[in-house]
């Protein structure tokens, strides 16, 4: 098991209200990257709090954050 990062725990209901509503591009995003062939040996986790951040999509395997903006 990877090491835990740590964040501020004030942001972890807010990374769950946030799971609950993503937005197109996020959606989009999540959609195609379960698609790809490295997937299925990765985790990718959703709305992840990391320090005082929240970012879209993290891989700790690559040690990789992701960040959608979504201007439609």
């Amino acid at each position: 098991m990877p090491p835990k990062l740590p964040y501020d725990t004030n942001l972890k209901k807010i990374s769950r209200k946030l799971r609950n509503q993503p937005t197109p591009a996020e959606i989009h995003f999540w959609n195609s990257l379960r698609k790809m062939p490295f997937y299925e040996s990765t985790t990718f986790n959703r709305q992840k709090p990391i320090g005082s951040y929240i970012v879209d999509f993290h891989c700790h395997q690559f040690q990789l954050a992701i960040e959608i903006d979504d201007n439609n």
